[in-house]
């Protein structure tokens, strides 16, 4: 039966519906990775499903090495901002959580190379302009060395030495004895070439000024550079890292390379230029003179290559999809 209302007006039925209960899947995500799963794990996620991150049958330890290499070279690639990865803490965390269980290896040069290597120099006085375009389109793979044989971590007791010399105007890095010598570091040429930031006590006119980091290139693609010795490690079970000892007879780099922040030779007016202290992890406090090491939050913004600031609105590296 018509009605005038029925045929003047379209009747509309609305269904409530309550939200479904979250699932015991979606409440485990949230408890291990947080309420922004997607946003700082999803690139890491579609990375490892990506064919070159599909774990290879056997191989020498030097092939899967070189592979863990040639990994961090895509990975690298796939980032819009290496600045960005390494001046953000939760997304080097997430770097870790995922890339750990595909491959060890790859996961600690990566970290070594954002984290301690980059993060260093990034964290250390954002005034100063800084070419690091060899070491975030990986022409230079970065290095970390503090940790010595007779010291384990104990940043405050490092005995390499880094001496003025004021006629060249720069630092001469040197082992004194075996005990000094930097254990561990992925520093041989495996993988490309390597520069390390290196924890070296300054001494300049006679005075120990404490624990400073310097920017020192330490092998070309081939061999150590003059003035450099690393000696490889045996190979170990586990993941294939280029372990080294390394050591220093009379090496030099120039001041503005190497002079800590906030330190001057006598008869000089202007604040050189400088390395810059560890990442977040471990560093070496800049201008401190007991070497300790502390840790650092989150800035409110993050320096870049340029020597600006990017803000970290994103918790993930802002990346295209590999």
């Amino acid at each position: 039966m018509s009605s005038p209302f029925l045929d003047r007006y379209s009747v509309v039925t609305v269904f409530m519906h309550e939200t479904p209960p979250p699932t015991t899947t979606d409440l485990l995500t949230r408890t291990l990775y947080g309420d922004n799963f997607r946003q700082e794990h999803g690139f890491w996620r579609r990375l490892i499903t990506t064919e070159p991150f599909r774990r290879p049958g056997g191989g020498t330890p030097d092939e899967r090495l070189a592979l863990s290499y040639h990994r961090l070279r895509i990975l690298n690639g796939a980032l819009d901002s290496g600045t960005r990865l390494a001046a953000d803490p939760r997304a080097l965390a997430a770097l870790h959580e995922w890339l750990g269980p595909v491959d060890p290896a790859l996961t600690t040069v990566a970290g070594i190379h954002y984290n301690l290597f980059l993060g260093s120099l990034l964290d250390h006085d954002p005034s100063t302009l800084r070419d690091l375009s060899d070491f975030l389109e990986l022409r230079n793979i970065g290095t970390f060395l503090c940790t010595e044989v007779a010291h384990g971590n104990d940043a405050a007791a490092v005995e390499t030495t880094a001496t003025y010399d004021r006629d060249r105007d720069g630092f001469v890095l040197h082992t004194p004895h075996a005990g000094a010598q930097k254990f561990m570091p992925n520093t041989s040429p495996a993988g490309g070439p390597k520069t390390g930031v290196v924890a070296a006590r300054l001494l300049a006119d006679g005075t120990d000024h404490g624990v400073f980091l310097f920017l020192a290139p330490l092998t070309d693609a081939v061999a150590a550079l003059p003035g450099v010795r690393v000696r490889r490690l045996p190979a170990r079970m586990g993941s294939p890292v280029d372990h080294c000892l390394t050591s220093f007879d009379r090496y030099f780099v120039p001041r503005d390379g190497g002079c800590p922040p906030g330190w001057a030779p006598r008869s000089t007016t202007a604040s050189p230029p400088s390395t810059g202290t560890s990442s977040r992890a471990r560093r070496c406090s800049p201008g401190s003179r007991d070497g300790l090491p502390r840790t650092a939050g989150s800035p409110a913004n993050w320096p870049t290559a340029e020597g600006g600031s990017s803000s970290p609105s994103d918790a993930s590296p802002p990346a295209s999809s590999p």
